[in-house]
């Protein structure tokens, strides 16, 4: 399936050709070459960088912890990560802990194969990656119709980036137990990591249809209903998952993008100042309701909304830069000079800082031209 996206500079996440900001990220999209893609490459784990000078740019998903914890707690039999990265190795060292999402399918009792499987799973744990792998093909070769095998080999070729082998095994276990929807979103996981997102679509409903998909699997199917131009599945994903976690702020902020980038901005403004009711230090969050209130008509309450956030906070660089921002695009260039010259103050060596201080010289010139 060829995919025409944008790949945010920052985040390295893919967005619809008529995006302004990075779904995954806010940073702005302005200037990024439209591309074609058969396969979907994974998602870079790196905070963004500010740049620009059109946009906010302000990142929220780089502070969060949620995938950290979720990993700690996972038995790797059923563990369900986001859909564009291959499992963290270290999770297999997670055996025999208990699973948030699915029940985890029982080990298969002694016969064939269960002396390899139970050596793969050491070596899986002390993170030997290659040797759990070879154990885990002599076990499906000795016992092929044992789904639990077939889903552990497909998670470790998973993790050795071996996507079509993976999806291979994971295929033959959800063919070997078509009930179990643990092994139907590892499947999902691995496909649209290799760019299937509608096969990926197909294997995460169908999995939820057995059982409530974790919050993890429902932020994955948002962002593949969003990148196959579904965009009220994806707003209806992202809302359950904030139902299976309500007051979660990092959600919260993903549905507010969501809905801003369907077009509802009243209901995008409504879950942004629900956040920063509760973490009114959100910078992201406020600078994305910043942008939702201009695009609503409402500057002033832009400009508001944006200055409460540097005077609670004004060692923050990010909401200097986006106040400057605003109060360019609404017409007052000596105000934005200023702000730009903050922001180059407090973030010296940021990606932007001479752009943005050239830029506040041309706004002052062109102030000081027109009084």
């Amino acid at each position: 399936m060829s995919l025409s996206a944008r790949r945010c500079p920052s985040c390295g996440s893919r967005n619809k050709p008529s995006w302004d900001y990075c779904v995954r990220c806010g940073e702005p999209l302005a200037g990024v070459e439209v591309t074609a893609s058969e396969r979907a490459a994974p998602t870079p784990a790196r905070p963004a960088t500010p740049s620009g000078t059109s946009g906010l740019g302000f990142s929220w998903r780089g502070a969060s912890t949620v995938v950290g914890a979720l990993v700690a707690c996972i038995l790797v039999l059923s563990y369900v990560p986001r859909s564009t990265q291959a499992p963290d190795p270290a999770a297999f060292a997670m055996l025999g802990t208990a699973s948030a999402a699915t029940t985890p399918p029982v080990p298969p009792a002694p016969g064939p194969g269960y002396e390899s499987f139970n050596d793969a799973r050491q070596k899986l744990s002390r993170g030997d990656l290659a040797g759990g792998i070879d154990a885990l093909a002599r076990a499906v070769a000795d016992a092929p119709a044992e789904p639990v095998y077939r889903q552990l080999y497909g998670r470790a070729l998973w993790s050795g980036g071996r996507l079509d082998e993976a999806a291979r095994e994971l295929r033959e276990a959800v063919r070997l137990a078509p009930a179990n929807a643990g092994y139907r979103t590892d499947l999902a996981a691995v496909l649209a990591a290799s760019g299937q997102i509608e096969a990926a679509i197909g294997q995460y409903e169908q999995s939820e249809a057995m059982a409530p998909l974790n919050v993890e699997s429902l932020r994955s199917l948002a962002s593949l209903y969003e990148l196959s131009g579904n965009q009220a599945a994806a707003v209806s994903a992202l809302r359950r998952a904030v139902e299976r976690r309500p007051g979660n702020t990092l959600l919260e902020t993903e549905l507010g993008q969501y809905l801003e980038q369907s077009g509802d901005l009243q209901a995008a403004a409504a879950s942004y100042s629900a956040v920063l009711s509760r973490m009114p230090q959100a910078a992201v969050t406020r600078g994305r309701l910043a942008e939702v209130l201009l695009k609503e008509g409402r500057p002033a309450d832009a400009v508001q909304t944006l200055r409460a956030g540097v005077e609670q906070d004004p060692g923050s660089a990010l909401l200097h830069r986006g106040l400057g921002s605003v109060l360019e695009r609404t017409g007052r260039p000596d105000l934005a000079a200023a702000e730009y010259r903050e922001y180059v103050r407090l973030a010296p060596g940021s990606a932007d800082a001479a752009a943005l201080q050239e830029r506040a010289e041309h706004l002052d010139g062109g102030s000081r031209a027109s009084s």
